[in-house]
């Protein structure tokens, strides 16, 4: 009877859950503060819906518990939109959109001679920060790699 779709909102700085029903509209969103949970309910509910709904909600809740920066505590203030919408799509798994964020893989990284020094010290801050997806898309720029090759690089010399 309804959908979830996790995703995160970088006008807010949280991680949520849209819930829909079966013709796609949006019900509620459910995200998780420092004051506890909250179901915002954009449209009222019918009496039928209410069981089914409850249960939707109480299965967002446990989805969005795995997302690690849900509640947008230590978001970099000079990071990217679409950095900081990936880095509230972090799971404790390891993985943000089901790319593993720890993987190491055979591909040779790029060697450090073609990394300008600038932008190792940069890359190497933003690692040690927990920014790893931004160090990840600021190696990528400066050096036209391959993702492989990046996450192999910081794998490597962060």
């Amino acid at each position: 009877m309804f959908s979830k779709v996790i995703l995160g909102n970088v006008d807010e700085c949280r991680t949520e859950c849209e819930i829909a029903d079966d013709t796609a509209n949006t019900v509620a969103v459910v995200y998780e503060s420092r004051e506890g949970w909250h179901v915002n309910i954009v449209r009222p509910l019918r009496d039928v819906e209410l069981e089914a709904f409850d249960e939707t909600v109480a299965a967002a809740k446990q989805r969005l518990s795995h997302y690690v920066n849900r509640m947008g505590g230590n978001a970099s203030e000079d990071t990217t939109r679409g950095a900081l919408s990936l880095w509230l799509m972090q799971r404790d798994d390891g993985t943000a959109l089901g790319i593993n964020l720890h993987n190491h893989n055979d591909r040779p990284a790029i060697p450090m001679r073609n990394v300008p020094p600038e932008v190792v010290d940069r890359i190497r801050s933003l690692s040690r920060n927990g920014q790893r997806l931004e160090a990840i898309r600021k190696l990528r720029l400066a050096t036209n790699c391959s993702l492989e090759q990046a996450k192999a690089w910081l794998n490597d010399n962060c």
